[in-house]
């Protein structure tokens, strides 16, 4: 291999690497937005699939009066068939994240059709 050969190598791994810390940048980025300005309502975890990536996680929730469903990949283990809080962009309803570490323990009444500012009940074991 010759040495331009090299040279242009370790450009294109820097520049993957790069691309690949902005995106993870950007995830995390949106992930803290979206738990900081979302809403909350609670989800019930339906499936999981396993894909060559990882486990998917599919979930329906109610908001506006209408039960969404939506999924997701994480690196937290959820149980198919038990409830969890989730939260939302209202503004774009295809943004948002099951929160497998805010299970729902105790009886949730009602859910608001614009769902809560923040999570009404104690999530803690």
């Amino acid at each position: 291999m010759s040495k331009m050969d090299e040279i242009n190598k370790r450009k294109f791994l820097l520049i993957f690497l790069i691309v690949c810390a902005i995106f993870l940048c950007i995830g995390i980025y949106n992930e803290k937005r979206l738990k900081e300005t979302g809403r909350y309502t609670i989800g019930r975890l339906d499936k999981i699939t396993y894909m060559k990536g990882g486990e998917v996680y599919h979930y329906t929730f109610f908001y506006n009066n209408k039960y969404i469903s939506s999924d997701m990949r994480s690196d937290e283990e959820g149980v198919v068939g038990h409830k969890y809080f989730v939260v939302f962009n209202p503004n774009n309803i295809n943004e948002n994240l099951m929160l497998f570490d805010k299970p729902v323990l105790s009886k949730v009444h009602s859910i608001p059709i614009n769902g809560w500012n923040e999570i009404p009940i104690s999530t803690k074991k």
